[in-house]
């Protein structure tokens, strides 16, 4: 009996890990890793620097709206527009920049300190 119910205790045990562990993937897919997001739908204007990557890499969002980018990496970044159209000068970790888009278009950007570090802002 004793043996039996330590097998059920270890099956349980094993089960809420592996729910856990699903859960937590689930969260962390759409927390900030996808790598692209459509916010047409008004949700968080959100872009992460995170693992030397913009996540997502590419956002959706509509007409007038302001998208803000917040560094979560130990390292300096840029949100730099490939146009010339916006800066936000080095970022710090947990620095944040700004940007109104008040235009229809495609704004490609990268970070000027760290070459391979593409983003894309889709305004409709």
């Amino acid at each position: 009996m004793k043996n039996k119910f330590k097998y059920i205790s270890q099956s349980l045990m094993v089960i809420l890990v592996v729910a856990s562990m699903g859960m937590f993937s689930a969260c962390k897919g759409s927390k900030h890793s996808a790598k692209t997001a459509d916010m047409t739908d008004h949700g968080p204007l959100v872009v992460w620097i995170d693992g030397h990557q913009f996540s997502p890499g590419s956002i959706t969002v509509p007409l007038n709206a302001t998208v803000t980018w917040t560094n979560k990496d130990r390292a300096s970044h840029t949100v730099t527009s490939d146009k010339g159209l916006f800066e936000s000068g080095k970022l710090k970790k947990n620095g944040r920049y700004t940007y109104k888009f008040t235009a229809v278009g495609t704004y490609n950007y990268h970070c000027k300190e760290h070459g391979g570090m593409p983003g894309k802002v889709i305004v409709q």
